[in-house]
């Protein structure tokens, strides 16, 4: 009896101290409320901001289906919202496209964030030229959950900017006849050049603005000869120091014409440096490794290969096979040793497998 008459009383004192803390815990179930609607309105608003927003807005997971479009978006690429989500991001773009994006892709799973300019196919199968910022979605523990980015429409100013192109690229042409007109053994050498800048650029899966630059680069990156003598240029015996500085002068030179241009800005660092070298020897500035701009190391790898494999008046063009023996051997000293890599992948013929030809007849 007394054990319970303690039971009773520990029940009243609590039930006591429930009653007082009351107005607390109503207090708090408010308090919570406010907060939850706060929440709801907090994400109406930022939805609506996200569906009104005047640029695409795109999400993907980590296997690159996607998650989430707004209503831009979808008009920007001629899509439904619902015919979007759980597409693959891949399906928006050409082949080459693929190729970029998934290079890009693995980019965010190492979590860098990027803008660049890319171009994504219409449900029409028209293009569509877009600036996209993107950025990886990380978990607490870091690790990739998918990606996020905001994609403007800037096919217009593209279309605008065409004409300007081709008044820029003409005027490329003509500055290249001009370097040829004075050395005719390089005729057509930079528009060589500029052709295997470029196609090493795309098996490195650069960007279209880097290839862009490369193709203003490579008419460009002699046209500081122009004022050299040709006598100096085809000069069959060794050159005289005062002629070694007209001949380093030329990325300079090439460089501050390119550097007049406003369309040609962009390609001024590869221009310049297009002679440096690897192991930091080289000119005008004496750069070293990864300090010389990408383009100028691609560059300075085509230049390299056709100069080689072309007829000068002071030697004979090299065979491909001992151009390439002389490219490999100079990796790591003159030439970046990754470009020289994919340049050698290029040019070197398919491997024929034994046993893969057509099948002898048993008779």
């Amino acid at each position: 009896m007394k054990d319970k008459d303690k039971t009773q009383k520990e029940l009243m004192t609590e039930l006591t101290g429930l009653r007082q803390r009351l107005p607390e815990l109503e207090a708090l179930e408010a308090e919570h409320k406010r907060a939850e609607e706060a929440l709801r309105l907090s994400e109406k608003k930022y939805r609506q901001l996200i569906e009104n927003a005047q640029e695409g807005i795109w999400a993907i997971d980590a296997e690159a289906k996607t998650t989430f479009v707004n209503h831009r978006m979808a008009e920007i690429l001629g899509y439904t919202i619902d015919e979007m989500l759980g597409s693959s991001l891949f399906l928006f773009m050409d082949e080459r496209g693929v190729a970029l994006a998934k290079h890009y892709f693995e980019r965010r799973k190492q979590g860098i964030k990027e803008r660049h300019d890319f171009q994504f196919l219409r449900k029409d199968g028209t293009r569509v030229y877009t600036s996209l910022e993107t950025s990886p979605i990380m978990d607490d523990a870091g690790d990739f959950m998918g990606a996020f980015a905001f994609v403007p429409d800037i096919t217009e100013r593209k279309r605008a900017e065409e004409p300007l192109k081709r008044a820029a690229f003409e005027t490329l042409e003509a500055l290249s006849r001009l370097v040829e007109a004075n050395d005719p053994y390089t005729s057509g050498h930079s528009a060589m050049v500029n052709e295997i800048a470029i196609t090493i650029a795309q098996k490195m899966e650069l960007m279209d603005s880097q290839l862009d630059t490369l193709g203003i680069a490579g008419p460009l990156h002699d046209v500081g000869k122009v004022g050299i003598p040709s006598s100096v240029l085809n000069k069959p015996t060794g050159l005289t120091e005062a002629e070694w500085v007209m001949i380093r002068a030329h990325p300079r030179v090439s460089a501050n014409v390119a550097q007049q241009v406003t369309a040609f800005a962009a390609a001024v660092p590869a221009i310049r440096h297009h002679h440096e070298r690897w192991d930091g020897t080289g000119y005008p500035d004496g750069l070293k490794g990864d300090d010389i701009p990408l383009l100028a190391r691609i560059l300075a790898v085509a230049d390299g290969f056709q100069a080689m494999t072309s007829e000068r008046p002071y030697r004979r063009a090299r065979t491909e096979e001992e151009t390439l023996a002389e490219l490999q051997k100079g990796a790591g000293t003159q030439w970046d040793p990754e470009v020289v890599k994919v340049f050698l992948k290029l040019r070197k013929p398919p491997t024929k497998r034994k046993g893969k030809g057509k099948r002898k007849s048993g008779k």
